[in-house]
């Protein structure tokens, strides 16, 4: 059994509010993509029925580009600005995960056009595999 957390922090000159939320399931992928900079749909092969989802991150070190399942007609588009994960987790304030479709493959672009733009996509997928069966 895998368990991932969310940390969510605020803090302000009235003191810092935080809070935890854990979800479990039987498996997790945790990916690391190198994304090199001038990158146009850069294929990941990333799956993930929607339904068997209970987390997901994905967090980039450089402003890049994801798009869900077709490179011209994504199914999603997620836009990642540096250091800025995006989140969603069971037991959240949001209830369902804000994707709209399954995913079968991960697209990616990076504007960047030097070395220095060069990123790194950190992927974390928190899923149960024994839903249907």
């Amino acid at each position: 059994m895998f368990t991932h957390t969310q940390i969510l922090s605020w803090t302000s000159a009235n003191g810092t509010l935080t809070s935890n939320v854990q979800a479990s399931a039987d498996a997790e992928t945790a990916l690391r993509i190198d994304v090199p900079h001038e990158s146009t749909d850069l294929l990941v092969a990333f799956a993930l029925d929607i339904s068997e989802c209970k987390a997901l991150c994905f967090l980039s070190n450089k402003a890049i580009t994801i798009k869900t399942n077709d490179s011209v007609t994504p199914g999603d588009t997620i836009v990642l600005a540096p250091n800025v994960p995006w989140t969603w987790i069971t037991g959240g304030y949001v209830a369902a995960p804000p994707l709209s479709v399954d995913i079968t493959a991960l697209y990616i672009d990076n504007e960047g056009t030097t070395d220095d733009d060069d990123a790194t996509l950190e992927i974390r997928c928190l899923y149960d595999s024994t839903v249907g069966t």
